[in-house]
């Protein structure tokens, strides 16, 4: 009985204590930057506290009471404390998304084009920038990570995150002179008068475009003229031709930049060409013109495009504009007798702009020790820059009396490409000419456009006629020499010269918005930042509690990247791959979903 008694004591008090035995683990923290301060709030009732151990979610752990921890690297952890009593009996606290940041580095880099841009390498959300030009903040409308400077100074940049890491960035002199973009737009303001000519400039430029003073024109013949921003007016062009127009516009600091454009002032035009040979005694002439000649007089009085002559000898015709002004004129001895043509013949092939063109001339006849052979060139619609359909040109002249005479004579590379050109001989002493050649082709292939971006605008300074592209298709209308992106795509521009005569762009790839959210199970993932220079992070919008599968692919299927995560916040390292659009997919939960992102 008393041994009953005992026992029933010591189960008795094991319960009790037992009972009373409680662990209720703790603890609180202070950050500041990477550096985070731990301390132990755990309490206990009945069996002491005796042991903790501290997991910092990074791989390391500590014993120590209240343990200070530096953190290697920005990212989101989770951390766990367990304690255990006296009695071995063992509890946790876990601490969910601690975001760790680091000190940045605040380095300013620049990024040139038509806007230069003044930014850090890459931003957080959780990160506020202040920029601060010659020592005063920098006026608002700049994004946080990236500014677009306004005038030239000193700047820098204050990058501070909400747990109190700081960095300020050196000084960084900024000095460009050419951040204004203008075009050039003309058009013949009197059909009568196709020498004058209505400019305007068109200009963009944000914050500097308010700080133009002035602009002067360089008309390319010689002349100039200041003139305020905005203003529409006309120059009048002594000569026909091809001119090189320049635009400078002026600012009260000194800016100056140059912008250029060529323009065509058409040249009245009108020729004579014979039919090839006599019939019935008699040959047709038919007055051949560009089309702002509206009538043409011959020098028999007559005022029809095609006479028909019977004697031998020299005829002219003058052409008119619908103003009744004699514009042109041309002047051609015919010889009716002639059972045989003048002719002349070219190499064969095309002919490239700058290359010489070999030429042989057949006339009936021998010529005057003071003949000048006059080498002309025409043709029927260019389609492109440079002679105006019907025009006639002279490429060059030579001194020679032989009627079975050989010339070399330069193509202007100014030509735009079309393969009716025709060539014809004309003589002076005493006047002859060869009939025209048969037609030929001349090759001037433009120089490669490059495309210049500045968020969704796209520029291009190429001087040709312009066709932009959207994923290979044109955009109807979209020929000026910018567009603006509306939509996610792969753009390119194509310099036109004429027939057959083009050049396209490399592409450029334009993401107008970041790329959204996408739901992967009952979680969310993005990424940022986008574009990237090379390192992409993957943030999960909830603790990722089963391995996900992460690949990159580019837009032809191949893999490039692969890996494995855990990690609410994994970083990408892709700064080996080349530029281009890339899909990132993403493994989990059951389901696969893709981002696309760019690398630039």
């Amino acid at each position: 009985m008393k041994r009953f008694l005992l026992l029933f004591v010591f189960i008795f008090s094991c319960l009790c204590s037992s009972a009373q035995s409680a662990l209720y683990p703790a603890f609180r923290i202070k950050q500041e930057c990477a550096t985070v301060f731990f301390y132990d709030s755990s309490y206990a009732v009945g069996a002491p506290i005796v042991k903790r151990k501290w997991y910092f979610g990074d791989g390391t752990s500590d014993t120590a009471l209240n343990p200070v921890h530096v953190y290697g690297s920005r990212a989101m952890y989770n951390v766990t404390l367990v304690v255990e009593n006296s009695e071995g009996k063992r509890d946790s606290s876990i601490l969910y998304d601690l975001y760790v940041n680091t000190p940045f580095n605040a380095e300013i880099t620049l990024s040139k084009g038509l806007y230069d841009s003044l930014g850090i390498d890459y931003f957080f959300d959780r990160y506020t920038c202040t920029w601060y030009l010659n020592d005063e903040p920098f006026p608002s409308g700049n994004y946080m990570w990236e500014c677009f400077p306004s005038e030239n100074g000193v700047y820098k940049v204050i990058v501070k995150s909400h747990d109190g890491c700081i960095d300020t960035s050196a000084p960084f002199i900024y000095n460009r002179k050419d951040s204004i973009f203008a075009d050039i737009y003309h058009y013949i303001s009197n059909t009568c008068k196709p020498s004058e000519i209505t400019f305007q400039g068109e200009y963009s430029g944000s914050e500097w475009l308010s700080k133009v003073d002035s602009v002067r024109w360089d008309f390319g013949d010689g002349q100039s003229s200041t003139r305020e921003r905005f203003d529409y007016f006309t120059h009048n062009y002594a000569t026909p031709g091809t001119y090189v127009v320049k635009l400078t516009p002026f600012i009260s600091s000194g800016y100056t930049r140059a912008f250029t454009k060529t323009i065509v002032v058409s040249k009245w035009s009108v020729k004579i060409v014979p039919d090839s040979v006599a019939v019935a005694g008699a040959r047709t002439l038919s007055a051949i013109s560009n089309p702002e000649i509206s009538s043409v007089i011959w020098s028999t009085g007559e005022k029809t495009n095609k006479i028909s002559i019977q004697q031998s000898g020299i005829y002219s015709v003058w052409g008119k504009d619908a103003c009744g002004t004699i514009r042109a004129a041309d002047t051609l001895y015919v010889d009716i007798t002639l059972a045989t043509k003048d002719t002349v013949q070219l190499e064969t092939g095309a002919i490239t702009g700058n290359d010489s063109l070999a030429i042989k001339a057949a006339f009936n006849q021998d010529f005057n020790a003071d003949n000048v052979f006059n080498i002309q060139l025409s043709f029927d619609n260019s389609g492109g820059r440079g002679l105006q359909p019907g025009e006639v040109i002279s490429l060059g002249t030579a001194n020679g009396t032989s009627g079975n005479t050989s010339l070399k004579v330069a193509i202007p590379d100014t030509l735009a490409c079309a393969v009716n050109y025709v060539l014809r001989i004309v003589a002076s002493s005493p006047a002859d000419t060869t009939e025209w050649s048969q037609p030929f082709s001349i090759i001037n292939q433009p120089q490669q456009p490059v495309i210049i971006q500045r968020g969704d605008s796209l520029f291009t300074t190429s001087p040709y006629n312009l066709q932009w592209y959207k994923n290979g298709q044109p955009v109807e209308g979209a020929t000026n020499s910018y567009y603006r992106a509306r939509v996610n795509a792969s753009y390119t521009v194509e310099a036109q010269n004429g027939t057959g005569c083009s050049s396209m762009s490399d592409a450029r790839s334009v993401v107008i918005t970041a790329v959204g959210d996408v739901t992967l199970g009952e979680n969310t993932v993005k990424t940022y930042p986008n574009p990237s220079s090379g390192t992409v992070y993957l943030q999960f919008g909830k603790p990722v509690l089963k391995t996900v599968t992460i690949n990159v692919y580019d837009l032809k299927g191949k893999l490039h990247y692969t890996r494995t995560t855990r990690q609410q916040l994994q970083p990408l390292d892709l700064s080996l791959l080349p530029e281009g659009y890339y899909l990132v997919e993403v493994n989990g939960y059951g389901t696969r979903k893709v981002l696309s992102i760019i690398l630039q």
